[in-house]
């Protein structure tokens, strides 16, 4: 489920976000380390089994935007029990809170809104001028965010697609192999093919031109005709 804060930023900037709740006794919140990736795909494992797909939040917390400043990990006891994450959007000034799960307990949802509201505190101490959160619809963690004055925008839908099995009925549509010469082409033709349902992506990575040249330096091709 994605989520949208109202902006950091400007008179209407809701200050009373970054007020820390306390937590349940005996839980303290600490900065990211290295390793702690470990408890972050253990705890993710834990709440939303296989709602969250773990291949992509390896690779997304080994990728450039991955913020560690902006992400904690809840403890109590010595262990883990919690964490949440912060992402950079490539578009500048934007952050994204996601991975947040906590270890099954009557104080789960204390521990998530410390954990959120630690993720607002350093999203706001660096200027931040929107601030988006994502999260699999379950229970406590949508209605945390609602708390924390975010609003639902949209739902993401997970489908399969059975590779093995070859279609009945031969397609009119003429398909060909994408070579670098049409990748100007191709890469432009696949972003205003997303529009317009998926506006709010393209304005996430910064705009069209960025999605087009990314599009075409992975064919190993540059600059934008």
């Amino acid at each position: 489920m994605g989520l949208r804060s109202y902006p950091l930023e400007g008179e209407d900037s809701p200050k009373s976000w970054v007020r820390i709740p306390p937590g349940p006794p005996g839980l303290t919140v600490r900065d990211f380390r290295p390793g702690d990736e470990s408890n972050f795909f253990e705890l993710l494992r834990n709440s939303f089994g296989p709602l969250e797909y773990l291949p992509r939040v390896k690779a997304e917390m080994a990728g450039p935007y991955f913020n560690a400043k902006g992400s904690f990990i809840a403890e109590k006891n010595g262990s883990a029990v919690g964490c949440v994450g912060l992402r950079n959007f490539p578009h500048t000034k934007w952050l994204d809170i996601q991975y947040l799960a906590v270890r099954d307990s009557e104080s789960r949802a204390l521990v998530a809104e410390k954990l959120v509201a630690e993720a607002i505190r350093h999203a706001d101490s660096i200027h931040c001028e929107t601030l988006k959160a994502h999260v699999p619809a379950v229970q406590p963690y949508v209605d945390v965010y609602k708390r924390s004055s975010f609003e639902p925008v949209r739902r993401s839908l997970r489908i399969g697609w059975d590779l093995t099995e070859q279609p009945r009925e031969q397609s009119k549509i003429l398909t060909m192999e994408l070579t670098k010469e049409s990748a100007n082409d191709a890469a432009k033709v696949w972003v205003e093919g997303l529009r317009p349902y998926w506006d709010w992506w393209i304005e996430e990575q910064g705009g069209p031109t960025p999605l087009v040249i990314g599009s075409k330096n992975r064919l190993g091709t540059t600059g934008v005709g």
